[in-house]
């Protein structure tokens, strides 16, 4: 089982990853699969990546940013959103595409879960900000949405939507996202145990399961 929070957990997993990435979404509920069935707890710690630096708050249609950073064609997309719609299905993950969905720059998404972090919510609000993006088709850069989202989330909203509009934590966001890559970081998902063992992609969830248990095993 997944123990986010316990310092005695069997695993220490750090996930670089965006709230936009697909592959992300499908990664973590591999991975969360693989932690019920092998019966590990791990306690989770979420850190940023951009995978659309190049847009802004408003965003622009998510085919056309598809087609624009990796030249698809337009049934590529459709092929591709159908194969992530029925991955997604197998983990117990929603992804509601249509044709008008709109994706925007995350940063201020990524500020979201890092203040969630000090009130112990960061993997909560992490989770659902995944599920409002890609299942309810929400615009991750809207502030009225992402204060929203904190007060289902128990937390603040007034506070976060003052954090969000003073920019409060881009600095230790982009610091944050800057670091991981001088690590070597380069795509997403990636996920990192006891601090220096090193998973990358969304393998399947039998994969995840031997890695987790090797990692396990490896002395502390």
């Amino acid at each position: 089982m997944t123990d986010i929070a316990a310092s005695n957990a069997d695993l220490s997993l750090d996930i670089i990853s965006d709230i936009a990435c697909p592959w992300c979404a499908i990664g973590y509920n591999r991975l969360r699969l693989a932690l019920e069935e092998t019966g590990l707890s791990a306690s989770i710690t979420w850190h940023p990546y951009e995978i659309n630096p190049h847009l802004d708050y408003e965003g622009t249609n998510l085919i056309d940013n598809i087609i624009y950073k990796y030249q698809m064609s337009k049934q590529q997309v459709a092929e591709m959103r159908a194969r992530l719609t029925g991955l997604g299905a197998e983990v117990g993950f929603t992804f509601a595409y249509n044709e008008d969905m709109r994706v925007q720059n995350s940063l201020r998404a990524h500020q979201l879960i890092h203040w969630a972090k000090q009130f112990g919510k960061s993997h909560e609000v992490k989770l659902a900000l995944l599920e409002a993006f890609f299942t309810h088709r929400k615009n991750i850069a809207d502030i009225e949405v992402l204060a929203d989202l904190a007060t289902r989330k128990g937390l603040d909203g007034e506070a976060a939507k003052t954090m969000l509009m003073a920019d409060a934590c881009l600095a230790e966001v982009k610091a944050a996202a800057s670091l991981w890559q001088q690590r070597g970081i380069q795509g997403v998902p990636a996920v990192v145990a006891q601090s220096k063992y090193l998973l990358s992609g969304a393998q399947s969830v039998e994969a995840c399961k031997a890695w987790l248990l090797e990692m396990a095993a490896k002395p502390a």
